[in-house]
């Protein structure tokens, strides 16, 4: 018994060493948008990619200042221009279709800055499959979404490690309700994925675990408690969401993610206090900011996301699915720990490096200082 307690106690120690040391991980899924239309005399194609990204394949800092200055994604245009047509291939009946670049522009996502490139698409006959090659070796988690427009027609698809091609449905008009589907089951991967990542909502996840009791049970975690604080949370980013999503608010990206990080701190702090902790009310209130922030993501993924409500769902499906794994899988983890040392002492060691890694965070949000540089 004794070894089997010190080996949860390594464990523990080194999950939050992790969480302390693993701030730059938290909301940085790599994510991309494609747009492509295709008509009788013209075709286009839009690429909303992360700065970042693309500095991963292509090194624009041509003075070495650790900034990406405007000039230096301008002077790099030949380069972007060669990755745009090494990323996506779009074939045709009679051959590979060339992109033209015509325009770079600045776009803001979720994960910063990002650039979107505007080409035309030279193709022998009609549009007939895309693939997806960017990132393929560099980052296992990067997807992109594509929209197609073709011949009066839209369409939508989501690559990612798995999944790379995307032949156009033959189909014009209807979508094959497999297709379909496998959207859905994608898309609530993607909720899943989300909040597995996303440092942020996991460790407020812990919070609202370790401020479930009452004075009467502070040696365990009260289960009423706790089921009221994850309704109101769900109940709150759900609501946040789809307004989100839907364009009926919108806020500052830096703001949402600083609060975000301000809700863990907050909660981290009451429970090292350990006095008065985080009740139900104030869980709505960050969970209704905390649904903006899965908002800004589902917006990389889907754009317009009040055009398929189903992918919205789906998406929030997923959210869903990872909190509620995420805390049974914490609560068996700690089971032995806080049987042996109490709820409360646990509760507090762990929430030390939460508190100083949100502050971390707070301070990186406001300042801007993972967003690279433009002048």
């Amino acid at each position: 018994m004794n070894l089997l307690v010190k080996i949860h106690l390594k464990l523990l120690v080194l999950s939050i060493s992790i969480l302390f040391s693993s701030v730059l991980l938290a909301h940085e899924q790599s994510i991309s948008r494609i747009s492509i239309i295709a008509g009788n005399s013209s075709n286009t194609i839009s690429w909303q990619v992360s700065l970042k990204d693309i500095a991963r394949v292509i090194n624009l800092d041509n003075n070495h200042d650790n900034n990406i200055q405007w000039k230096e994604v301008v002077d790099n245009t030949q380069r972007i221009s060669k990755l745009l047509h090494e990323s996506i291939e779009i074939s045709s009946l009679q051959g590979r279709c060339l992109s033209d670049l015509r325009e770079i522009g600045l776009v803001e996502l979720s994960s910063g800055n990002g650039l979107n490139l505007n080409a035309n698409l030279i193709c022998p006959s009609s549009i007939v499959d895309i693939s997806y090659s960017f990132l393929e070796n560099l980052d296992k988690l990067h997807i992109a979404h594509v929209d197609v427009e073709h011949k009066g027609y839209k369409d939508s698809f989501l690559f990612n490690k798995h999944s790379n091609y995307f032949k156009l449905l033959k189909n014009e008009g209807n979508q094959d309700d497999n297709v379909l589907d496998q959207q859905w089951v994608k898309y609530i991967y993607q909720g899943v994925v989300h909040i597995w990542i996303g440092l942020d909502h996991l460790a407020f996840l812990l919070i609202l675990l370790f401020s479930a009791r009452t004075k009467e049970l502070s040696k365990a975690v009260d289960r009423r408690q706790l089921f009221s604080f994850i309704t109101a949370f769900t109940i709150a980013h759900s609501v946040t969401l789809i307004a989100a999503s839907m364009d009926f608010i919108q806020l500052p990206s830096w703001f949402v993610e600083s609060i975000i990080a301000g809700s863990v701190g907050w909660g981290a702090y009451l429970v090292i206090k350990g006095r008065k902790f985080i009740d139900t009310p104030t869980v709505f209130g960050f969970g209704l900011i905390h649904g903006l922030g899965f908002a800004s993501v589902l917006s990389d993924l889907t754009g317009m996301a009040s055009s398929s409500i189903s992918l919205l769902l789906a998406f929030n499906l997923g959210v869903e699915l990872g909190q509620i794994v995420f805390l049974l899988l914490v609560s068996s983890f700690l089971y032995i720990p806080i049987n042996i040392f109490g709820f409360q002492k646990i509760a507090r060691f762990a929430s030390i490096p939460i508190l100083l890694t949100a502050l971390v965070w707070m301070i990186e949000r406001i300042s801007d200082a993972k967003i690279l540089v433009f002048a």
